[in-house]
């Protein structure tokens, strides 16, 4: 499904081309979705011999699998401006990793 988070032609119109310099980088009445993104770790090290141990780890990215989404088109003269249809992060991901330490 396809969000608009305005209409461009009620807010503002054609914005003039300027030089280098002149151009902000940002539209500031754009504006993007808050980035909420929860990372978690978890280790645990067991010593096998005095001088041997291993490690275990596991670790999860966007633990509450939120969905952030992208930016929408900034061309202002585009006929997409402000359509967006994408996300800037992806799923939940879990890895699992050990290491022997001697």
């Amino acid at each position: 499904n396809v969000d608009r988070f305005f209409q461009p032609a009620s807010y503002f119109g054609v914005q003039p081309s300027v030089g280098i310099g002149n151009a902000t980088r940002f539209n500031s009445k754009m504006r993007e979705f808050a980035n909420l993104n929860e990372n978690v770790s978890i280790a645990k090290v067991f010593t096998l011999h005095e001088k041997v141990g291993i490690e275990l780890r596991g670790e999860a990215f966007n633990v509450f699998n939120r969905v952030r989404f992208a930016t929408g088109n900034s061309n202002v003269t585009s006929p997409n401006f402000g359509l967006v249809n994408g996300t800037a992060n992806g799923p939940r991901r879990f890895q699992l990793g050990a290491k022997l330490r001697f």
